[in-house]
């Protein structure tokens, strides 16, 4: 029994070696322009970044909140997904979006080392340039998950989808408080994490699997859709 013993020791030193998490929550705005102005949505989201040293190393990261809901009018919506790239592939790295868009540094262990450089600490906001904008998503019916159509924001989809006038206009990521502070405007502990997606799209509460109703799904050839692009506990 001396060898589980040994595991279990190994285990307990590479949890005590785990360093301090940084923890980043962040206000990602989508704006769209349509015929009567400019219509926008948010949500504020929250990253922990880890590094683990010892005898595993390495760095990974988790995000809570929910994808933007931009509200257009007339029934008409978009939605920025949890995630980046064409295909909506970019599904971890998206939890660096404000590291990397005000620092250049890349997802996982490259943004954990820009914290750690910075004591863990991020302010300022950026505007979002390709690749770095979320994938968005249209459904052609909110109530159909299998609906759901990406749209470029730049080839002239919104107005295919739309109709005319409908633009995309930019995305914008923003450091928001996350620390106690009686003198917050947002309240004691900062802006909150956002919640309630599931009221736009109820189906989120029952799905499994991907949206496309499919037991599979090609990352590399087309977009695979799943209740993680739309919300993260």
């Amino acid at each position: 029994m001396k060898w589980l013993a040994g595991i279990a020791l190994v285990i307990w030193a590479t949890w005590a070696l785990t360093d301090t998490t940084h923890r980043l929550r962040w206000k990602l705005t989508i704006e769209v322009e349509t015929p009567q102005g400019i219509s926008s949505g948010a949500s504020v989201l929250e990253s922990s970044f880890f590094q683990q040293s010892g005898v595993v190393r390495g760095a990974s990261s988790k995000l809570l909140g929910q994808a933007i809901f931009v509200d257009l009018g007339d029934g008409k919506h978009i939605i920025a997904a949890l995630v980046h790239g064409e295909r909506a592939q970019s599904y971890d790295a998206i939890a660096a979006l404000p590291v990397t868009a005000m620092t250049g540094a890349g997802w996982g262990w490259s943004a954990y080392q820009e914290l750690s450089r910075r004591n863990g600490s991020l302010t300022g906001n950026a505007e979002l340039r390709p690749p770095l904008i979320p994938t968005l998503v249209h459904f052609l019916n909110l109530n159909d998950p299998r609906s759901a159509r990406l749209l470029d924001p730049f080839d002239g989809s919104f107005e295919t989808a739309l109709g005319p006038g409908y633009r995309f206009s930019r995305a914008t990521v923003e450091i928001v408080p996350t620390s106690w502070s009686p003198f917050s405007k947002n309240g004691p502990y900062g802006e909150t994490v956002t919640r309630g997606i599931e009221t736009r799209l109820p189906w989120l509460k029952v799905i499994n699997g991907y949206l496309s109703g499919a037991s599979g799904c090609n990352r590399n050839t087309e977009p695979c859709l799943d209740i993680g692009h739309f919300m993260r506990k």
